[in-house]
């Protein structure tokens, strides 16, 4: 029976009683009162025991999420501790390629794989696989220095080709140090450790650096003899090798039109790539196919060439330089004279010349467009070698340091040429083990160009 029902029975009595309704209208009114308050309890207790239930349930994926969470950042801070000891080690291997800093690296290596698969159940899938290719990275950077090491223990091992390999192992240094950026900023993301740190340089202040871009602007390249200071390893004065957004950049001087023209153009090739991959087929002929053996680090000319064409298509090759002037001697002269695809180029002709001489293939084979890619290279390479002095923006915008190489993501500017210095005939021949050592300290003394990249980038994280 309803309220409203009840309602008109109570109604109708009162009605039929007349002047007696009002005692029996005050009961009605308790007895209606009393009968509302059971109802309302009853809702009350039965939405109490729904909000109950549900408060338990919730309370069941609280503390589930909460022991996933835990257990979640626990594991991405482990992964990361060992990821940067992975790091540091890969560091230590790059500086000295030693078997006992090879052996620790593949030993954390080994650990820091077993790490990412016990926490598998944990992290997200996305960052599983940033790990995994991370892992990748270090696995051929393992292979790499493994290879290197062996080579040296030989009896008769080519200079270049050791040099070859520390090129290819720095690349895929790079590569995971790259990589090992993006997994940072993610797991930092994912374990909600999102900060900024705002810190203004004191080196110098605003009106300093609008008055250094002012007179960037109107920078004068000036030319200058070759004069080696013995002590500093540097050849330019010291009013240009002091300043420490100064850097060096060697090449042969067949390209210094082009340069001090348009600057330094990032991704543009010094051949035509049409010819150089006119070249890549040649290499692929059954004739000579067999006389493109890979190198002591694994790659073929082909491949090698492939790979360069590859980086200027994807827009990817970044300009690099040397904050040590003379350094740059060893890009500017030599083998290395006009750039490592250069290189290649010329082994690729000493291949396919040995081919033709032992009687495999014929002239023929040397068509037209490669004929005109051999020309350019002699030409490069009889030009003279030359260095040239840039001076960065103060702002160091797309300008990185990786294993001592300054890199730039943008074109430097015709007007950033400060000096240039023509290499002489004869050069003063200095061990590479000193190079290294002079451009270390140069780079990473207080007021080096080091601390001041670090600093800016501390600063941007």
């Amino acid at each position: 029976m309803t309220t409203v029902e009840i309602t008109k029975i109570v109604l109708g009595v009162i009605a039929a009683l007349g002047g007696g309704g009002a005692i029996v209208l005050g009961l009605s009114n308790y007895f209606g009162q009393f009968l509302a308050k059971r109802y309302e309890e009853k809702i009350k207790a039965k939405f109490q025991n729904e909000i109950n239930e549900y408060q338990s349930q919730l309370d069941i994926i609280k503390q589930t999420s909460i022991r996933y969470s835990d257990k979640q950042f626990e594991h991405y801070s482990k992964l990361w501790a060992s990821l940067y000891d992975l790091k540091l080690l890969a560091d230590d291997l790059w500086q000295q390629a030693s078997s006992v800093r090879l052996e620790r690296f593949s030993k954390q290596l080994k650990s820091t794989k077993t790490e990412i698969e016990k926490a598998s159940l944990f992290i997200e899938d996305t960052h599983y696989k940033e790990l995994t290719d991370t892992i990748r990275y270090f696995s051929e950077y393992q292979i790499g220095k493994s290879n290197l090491i062996n080579y040296r223990q030989t009896n008769n091992f080519d200079e270049y080709q050791v040099q070859q390999m520390i090129i290819e192992n720095g690349i895929k240094k790079t590569d995971f140090e790259a990589l090992i950026l993006a997994v940072k900023a993610n797991l930092k993301k994912q374990i909600g450790g999102h900060w900024q740190i705002v810190l203004r340089p004191n080196w110098q202040s605003p009106a300093a650096n609008k008055n250094i871009a002012a007179r960037h602007e109107n920078l004068i390249m000036t030319e200058y003899h070759y004069n080696l200071d013995i002590d500093s390893l540097e050849i330019f004065p010291e009013e240009i090798y002091k300043d420490p957004f100064v850097v060096f950049h060697g090449t042969s001087s067949y390209h210094s039109e082009s340069i001090e023209r348009n600057g330094f153009i990032k991704s543009r090739s010094p051949f035509n790539l049409d010819q150089a991959r006119e070249l890549i087929r040649i290499l692929k002929l059954p004739e000579i196919i067999a006389y493109d053996t890979p190198s002591i680090i694994g790659m073929t000319q082909a491949q090698s060439l492939q790979d360069y064409t590859n980086a200027i298509d994807g827009n990817y090759f970044r300009l690099s330089f040397s904050c040590l002037s003379y350094q740059c001697v060893l890009f500017s002269s030599g083998q290395s004279k006009g750039g490592q695809a250069v290189g290649t180029i010329r082994r690729a002709k000493q291949i396919i010349s040995k081919a033709i001489t032992d009687g495999i293939a014929t002239n023929a084979v040397i068509s037209e467009p490669v004929s005109k890619l051999f020309n350019l290279i002699e030409n490069i390479e009889n030009a003279q070698g030359i260095i040239y002095a840039i001076k960065l923006p103060d702002t160091l915008e797309e300008i990185t340091l990786e294993l001592n190489v300054v890199y730039s993501s943008q074109n430097i500017s015709v007007n950033s040429i400060v000096g240039k210095v023509f290499l002489p005939e004869y050069i003063e021949q200095i061990d590479k083990t000193t190079i290294s050592k002079k451009l270390s300290d140069k780079l990473y003394n207080a007021r080096g160009l080091g601390p001041i990249i670090n600093r800016r980038e501390f600063n941007e994280d």
